[in-house]
């Protein structure tokens, strides 16, 4: 079967583990470098 991403969806690359952080709306543990990084806009 052929791959969706080469990189799973991460930015890890080769560095190994990475730690996890929660996810601020379920609380869900996510990889760090998996996780969404979201800015809001600030009037």
């Amino acid at each position: 079967m052929p791959l969706k991403r080469a990189s799973r969806g991460r930015t890890k690359g080769g560095k190994g583990s990475t730690g996890v952080v929660q996810c601020s709306n379920c609380g869900q543990t996510v990889p760090k470098d998996k996780a969404k990084k979201v800015t809001s806009k600030l009037n």
